[in-house]
């Protein structure tokens, strides 16, 4: 097309519905090729969708879900679990992130992949990110009060809505607040994705939520698009290794090569690293060599509930002081 002396070279999706017979009104079609017309733009734009059975089915368990979500959080049915942190030169406890888990009546533990998606689309992913915050702070005053000295970290994931919210940083201060806790206790996790939402504005709260003590880290390291722009512009304590990295460590030299570029690049910016997805010894084994600080992952245990990691934090207390 031809606009004021411009050419504008446009690509069309289009979502199909066909009249088999079972539609009563008009609107029904037009719903139905509405959306095929999301399918069709989700699969890359530029291409048609038919209509079918699978996309009635899936656009009503999207809805049931979305329903069960509200209900969800309203009757208290998420939980937190925590898998621990531990420094890889001496497997020593350091502290917890807060993985979010939501028990089903009917469907049992599913874990965020299930859900996160519905939570997003329907604006609930703000008031979910809140009450992980606010229970892990919660859980973890409850360790204080036995352990008061202890120099363990609560990581929580922060979600994008929530980082852009204008008042986040003075929200995290009243949870603070009223769980008692020092900022230093805890650490926000943002993925890359998240920043990219409003740059500006995140900068603002992280600057501001780093002014209080709150530590920062910057989750799935090397899996987006500008990994080092974000180094450079926002104000980090530290870095997590993405799991994609680590599960070939041990056998992949290129693995191994990518690892220790990471490694070198965090110690000339002054940050911390966490490698994720540690399952065999052998993994650890490369990651001490390579001096990688601290890890995570199923080999030294699965996302424990919080009576587990209560048990943990008093055994490695414990053995602290032997």
């Amino acid at each position: 097309f031809c606009l004021d002396d411009h050419e504008v070279f446009i690509d069309v999706s289009i979502g199909i519905a066909l009249n088999d017979g079972h539609y009563s009104r008009p609107d029904e079609m037009v719903r139905d090729a509405d959306t095929a017309l999301h399918e069709a733009k989700a699969a890359g734009k530029g291409r048609y969708a038919l209509f079918d059975a699978a996309m009635r089915d899936a656009v009503v368990e999207r809805l049931e879900l979305q329903g069960d979500l509200r209900r969800g959080l309203d009757a208290g049915e998420f939980r937190l679990h925590y898998q621990p942190i531990l420094r890889v030169e001496t497997e020593q406890l350091v502290g917890f992130e807060a993985l979010l888990r939501w028990q089903h009546p009917t469907r049992g533990l599913l874990s965020p992949a299930t859900f996160m998606t519905v939570a997003e689309e329907s604006g609930l992913i703000a008031p979910l990110g809140a009450w992980a915050l606010r229970e892990a702070c919660r859980q973890f005053r409850l360790w204080l009060d036995t352990l008061p000295s202890t120099d363990l970290t609560m990581a929580v994931n922060v979600t994008a809505r929530q980082l852009v919210q204008r008042d986040f940083d003075q929200q995290v201060a009243g949870v603070l607040a009223d769980a008692g806790l020092e900022a230093r206790h805890l650490e926000l996790e943002v993925t890359e994705s998240s920043l990219i939402v409003d740059p500006e504005a995140a900068r603002r709260t992280l600057v501001a939520l780093r002014e209080m003590g709150v530590r920062l880290s910057i989750d799935d390291f090397g899996t987006g698009y500008s990994s080092l722009g974000y180094l450079r512009s926002f104000p980090f304590d530290q870095l997590k290794i993405d799991r994609s990295f680590v599960v070939d460590i041990h056998e992949n030299q290129n693995a191994v090569s990518v690892v220790k570029t990471i490694l070198e690049l965090a110690s000339q910016l002054g940050l911390e690293v966490i490698a994720e997805g540690i399952e065999t010894f052998t993994q650890l084994d490369q990651l001490r060599t390579l001096k990688c600080q601290y890890a995570q992952g199923y080999y030294f245990a699965r996302p424990l509930t919080a009576a587990s990691a209560t048990d943990l934090v008093h055994r490695a207390a414990t053995d602290a002081l032997a």
